[in-house]
């Protein structure tokens, strides 16, 4: 059942980039407030899901100790940046990056759930460029 669980979870991490590009890709709040809330409980599932989740081994710590003081960088950046309201958006951003790369850490160790990665991403992808061009045509 657990297996099953982290599949789920695993599916909609890879599914979640083609439905974030159907909001405009995230470029504004609404869109990329939704697709935070979205990872980070995929982010908690997986954590709660897969056993010994945080015994992550060293390069996957140094990405998100990496990426974790790009956040705080970015949101702190909104007391002296001239438009706060750009400078919060970009620390959104990079916190629901965060969010994505933890999420991946976790459940992607299955060699397996690696291996589907690059079709799924490579299907949305076509899914996304086709709608643009039905929408041109």
């Amino acid at each position: 059942m657990r297996r099953q669980l982290v599949r789920a979870v695993a599916a909609a991490a890879l599914a979640g980039p083609t439905a974030l590009a159907f909001f405009t890709g995230g470029y504004f709040a609404a869109g990329r407030d939704w697709a935070g809330v979205a990872t980070w409980v995929l982010a908690a599932c997986a954590l709660v899901l897969v056993p010994r989740a945080l015994a992550l081994d060293r390069s996957a710590l140094i990405m998100l100790a990496g990426l974790a003081g790009l956040a705080t960088w970015s949101l702190v950046s909104v007391l002296w940046a001239p438009i706060a309201g750009n400078a919060w958006g970009a620390g959104e951003i990079v916190v629901l990056y965060a969010g994505a790369l933890l999420t991946a850490a976790v459940v992607f160790r299955d060699r397996g759930a690696r291996r589907a990665a690059e079709p799924v991403f490579a299907l949305g992808a076509t899914v996304v460029i086709g709608y643009g061009m039905s929408e041109r045509l």
